[in-house]
């Protein structure tokens, strides 16, 4: 629960204040929780999973590197990067959900604070743990029950820059926890810290739309606080080899390729190509 609290703060960084986040109604008691993997939940259908092997690098919440944009980036702009937008009110209000409760005037008022404390920049600067944002899985997936279509995204913050990281690709039925480059383990002087994070949007009208965190991911992804959803990169990886298809995202010549990988005897293989998802 604590890495959740600390996610819904940081990801609402430049779309709220952290005080009208952390005082939300309806936050619970902490309580344990089982951990589980998303596929196992049968009150769930995933419709597609993409294991981006070269993660998307965000600093400051701003993608690094433009020439892919996930669908999912303007709903992720609208909690956590008011600069993305010309006119943050009026536009960032289209990729919020009715269960976030936000008005135009609310976002204004944020921008207004912003602007009197010395801008986005200066805002950020107070959370260096969260400098670096590295997304490494995108799911997307279905409640059978009602048919409401979800987004999921995991990632790694990070206060520091993690040069040419690439992810082992999934191999085998239980991948390694602490391999050095899914551990992110760095040796050295300076002190580096990283912390998991997931991220949930609703498809509606096919538009992608920022929610209550708190609503989806602890009461509705968890079936109201049963089990604790998601793992780490690992934990990702082997979902990734138990599907019997997923996308598995690289860089390749300075461009993403997705590349859709299906299961066999042998393990998952390259099926076709594609400069989309």
């Amino acid at each position: 629960m604590k890495k959740i609290k600390l996610f819904i703060s940081v990801a609402f960084l430049c779309g709220l204040s952290i005080t009208t986040i952390s005082s939300q109604e309806g936050y619970k008691k902490v309580k344990i929780r089982k951990l589980v993997d998303i596929d196992t939940l049968s009150y769930l259908k995933i419709d597609k999973s993409i294991f981006y092997k070269d993660p998307l690098e965000l600093k400051y919440f701003s993608l690094t590197d433009s020439t892919f944009i996930p669908v999912w980036y303007k709903a992720f702009c609208a909690g956590s990067n008011s600069d993305y937008f010309k006119d943050y009110p009026k536009e960032a209000i289209k990729y919020m959900y009715k269960d976030m409760g936000v008005t135009e005037s609310m976002l204004q008022d944020h921008c207004n604070r912003l602007k009197a404390s010395g801008g986005t920049m200066e805002e950020f600067k107070k959370f260096p743990d969260v400098l670096y944002l590295y997304v490494y899985g995108e799911t997307w997936l279905t409640v059978k029950k009602t048919g409401d279509q979800y987004v999921l995204i995991d990632g790694i913050y990070s206060n520091h820059k993690i040069k040419n990281l690439r992810f082992n690709k999934p191999i085998k039925e239980k991948n390694i926890q602490n391999e050095e480059i899914d551990s992110l383990k760095i040796t050295g002087d300076n002190s580096i810290s990283q912390s998991r994070t997931h991220q949930v949007f609703i498809n509606e009208n096919d538009t992608l739309k920022l929610v209550n965190q708190m609503n989806v991911i602890d009461d509705l992804l968890s079936n109201d606080s049963q089990y604790s959803v998601g793992g780490d990169i690992a934990d990702f990886k082997n979902r990734m080899f138990r599907a019997p298809i997923f996308i598995q995202c690289e860089v390749a010549n300075g461009k993403r390729v997705f590349e859709t990988m299906k299961k066999g005897k042998e393990g998952h293989k390259k099926m076709k190509e594609s400069d989309k998802p």
